[in-house]
């Protein structure tokens, strides 16, 4: 369960980074697949618009994109290759494209790798580099112009540490801080005061202490120990950031930024990461790769808008495609921003984004890269985190404060107190409570922390239960969700009782969406929401649950299984509303000021001490769906529905044996216009009074 602390060097579209887990990764890939070079074992000329999963890559320490082609290194030091083969860039000696990993050959003891347009690159633990693929311009640096379909060494280059390739050139830095370079050199991007190829390393000019290079289409960046950027060659769209379209054959200094730790260059945009986490972009801006929101190149940094806590940077793109841009933040998400014609930002879609949006289905990320038209991550492992209030180690089961010494939430040492796991548990983990009853704190009052986790029993809710254990003197809930969870915030197969409070007995939302699932909540009281509350615009989904006998007491209590207001907007499906009672208002459910979704849900027996029986609606809009309603009861009126200034949608329901105490609405209420279709209404006494209704049943 041991975790390490990760910090994730840049890697790059064209360029090279390492990161280090203590754990074994996968990888995700999603965009252009034209070729393979998402690894998955097929081929789609659309695109891939969210991540899938490389075939048979664990452990992988670090990864790389070329245009069209992906590597990855193991922590064996071997080099793992896919995608386009033109010219022999995967290295296994042919020109075979691949659609899942091949080994590249030749090569042991490999602790950087990367990937230029048509050719790729490495430094192994001699600190000498090597490359293969297209050699056209010299970019091989075997001082030749001879394709390679295998690693052959770099010429004249040792105390290496890192590498870059941009689109027809390499660079190279050593352990003392300089810089070499070779290959194309027409737009200066080797940086040597010339513009003439070289098919051997050169030093680059005014560079010294550097700490980090990345090259881009035909411009280079280095990171100095000092903080500052230095950039070269092609500046057509002020991709070196000095305010100036005008090409550098040696280096400048890129203006007005400091304290820098990461460095990006794309194909003709650029990015640097701050030491608090924040991301400057500088150049060509047409798909929105800056991220300002704009598409007006910018020939100085510009921030990038709403991201932050960002850990680590890939830039990517290519002329027909335009540009785009990536970041994985602390809590391990993806976000990416710019060009999506492809999929390449992994949001789904093919819409450009002008500013970032997050990666669908990715957590737990700890790296990524950009190539042309595709992306990829490196990705924690979920780890289960186990919870067991009986542990065969734990000196007093069923009592939290005294704890197993070893308890870390592994099998063998399992935690004792849910709220454990939770504090255990990063983004994409699950906490497994196994079989039994909890109780005392740790296993109240529980909070999510904002974490995307789940919680789940070993076997469901008939035998995992958390009894609150709440009374009037010492309030206590199940789970209090505060944080701005959403629905991968997930609660599934427990059963939750005893909660007594003032709102929310069993789990109470304040602007949070997490989903519960297959969950049994009975026996719990509140003054409101015996059951469920959600206020402050949350959207909770509960799927799968048993809502029964729930009480919200005292006076002017609503909601005896659930109150919905605030603006909040739950959705229920395919749950048991049963048994549950209101002193006052909406025995099943209150919703006042909100927008509910309710599909396929048995509302039955449940009691209000006023109006709504099974449900009560107030200045709220709703859709009611293929539900049963049937022997609720309302003193006042409406035994099944009570509206009042709504407006909500019952479509092919049953509604049936409601009654209301005063003989109005013993069915339904309304004193708003109401759109009924497809519906049975019977022997409810009055089945609807009220409003003008638009009623087809």
């Amino acid at each position: 369960m041991k975790r390490l602390s990760v910090f994730c060097c840049v890697i790059l579209v064209l360029s090279c980074g390492v990161a280090f887990a203590g754990e074994p990764n996968n990888v995700a890939a999603w965009g252009n697949n034209k070729f393979g070079q998402l690894g998955d074992g097929t081929v789609n000329e659309e695109g891939e618009p969210e991540p899938v999963h490389v075939s048979n890559l664990a452990g992988v320490l670090s990864i790389a994109a070329g245009t069209d082609h992906s590597l990855a290194l193991k922590p064996d030091g071997t080099i793992w290759a896919w995608g386009y083969n033109d010219a022999g860039k995967l290295g296994d000696n042919t020109i075979i494209d691949r659609h899942e990993p091949v080994q590249t050959n030749n090569l042991t003891d490999v602790i950087c790798v990367a990937a230029g347009a048509q050719h790729s690159l490495a430094v192994t633990f001699n600190k000498t580099a090597w490359a293969w693929g297209r050699n056209q311009f010299g970019q091989l640096g075997d001082n030749t112009t001879t394709n390679r379909h295998e690693p052959v060494q770099v010429h004249n280059l040792t105390d290496i540490v890192a590498i870059a390739g941009g689109t027809e050139h390499s660079i190279a830095m050593t352990g003392g801080g300089a810089v070499w370079a070779w290959g194309a050199n027409g737009r200066g991007e080797l940086g040597d005061g010339t513009s003439t190829d070289r098919h051997q390393p050169v030093l680059v000019r005014n560079v010294a202490n550097i700490v980090a290079i990345s090259a881009g289409s035909q411009h280079s960046l280095a990171l100095r120990s000092d903080g500052t950027v230095w950039a070269w060659g092609w500046n057509s769209n002020g991709q070196l950031g000095d305010n100036t379209t005008t090409r550098r054959l040696s280096a400048v200094r890129v203006l007005d930024l400091t304290n820098i730790v990461a460095v990006a260059a794309g194909y003709t945009h650029s990015l640097a990461l701050t030491a608090n986490g924040t991301v400057w972009a500088w150049g060509r801006n047409h798909t929105g790769q800056l991220g300002d929101n704009t598409t007006i190149d910018r020939p100085l940094a510009t921030r990038v808008h709403s991201i932050s806590d960002v850990i680590a940077i890939a830039a990517g793109g290519s002329y027909t495609r335009g540009g785009f841009s990536s970041a994985v933040t602390r809590n391990g998400h993806a976000w990416s921003w710019g060009a999506n014609a492809e999929g390449q930002l992994g949001d789904g879609t093919s819409t450009d984004r002008h500013e970032p949006v997050m990666v669908h289905n990715l957590t737990k990320a700890v790296s990524i890269a950009a190539g042309a038209g595709h992306s990829r991550a490196i990705f924690d492992q979920p780890l289960t985190i186990f919870v067991d209030d009986d542990a065969a180690n734990d000196p007093a089961a069923g009592d939290p404060s005294d704890s197993d010494p070893l308890e870390d939430g592994s099998e063998e040492h399992p935690f004792d107190a849910i709220q454990e796991g939770i504090n255990a548990a990063e983004d994409g983990d699950t906490v497994l409570v196994l079989d039994g009853t909890y109780t005392g704190d740790g296993n109240r009052d529980i909070d999510f922390l904002g974490k995307a986790i789940i919680v789940m029993s070993e076997t469901g809710p008939e035998n995992c239960v958390i009894d609150c254990e709440g009374t009037s003197e010492d309030p206590h809930r199940g789970f209090y969700f505060h944080n701005g969870e959403d629905d991968t915030s997930v609660v599934d197969g427990l059963t939750i009782t005893g909660g007594y409070v003032t709102e929310g007995g069993a789990i109470y939302c304040d602007n949070s969406s997490p989903t519960i699932g297959n969950c049994t909540i009975s026996g719990n009281r509140a003054h409101w929401a015996g059951d469920i509350d959600c206020a402050n615009g949350s959207a909770p989904t509960s799927t799968d649950c048993m809502i029964m006998g729930n009480t919200a007491e005292g006076s002017s209590s609503d909601g005896g299984g659930i109150r919905c207001d605030s603006s909040s907007g739950p959705v229920l499906t395919h749950c048991a509303i049963i048994g549950n009672s209101a002193w006052d208002n909406g025995g099943g459910i209150r919703c006042d000021g909100s927008a509910t979704t309710i599909t396929n849900c048995t509302i039955t027996g449940n009691n209000a001490g006023t109006d709504g029986g099974g449900i009560l609606f107030y200045n709220s809009s709703a859709t009611i769906t293929r539900c049963i309603m049937a022997g609720n009861t309302a003193a006042n009126e409406g035994g099944a529905i009570y509206l009042h200034t709504s407006s909500v949608s019952i479509t092919n329901n049953t509604i049936i044996g409601n009654s209301a105490g005063n003989g109005r609405g013993g069915g339904i209420q309304s004193e708003s216009p109401l759109s009924i279709t497809n519906c049975i209404l019977w022997g409810n006494g009055d089945d609807l009074s009220g409003s003008t209704a638009t009623y087809s049943c």
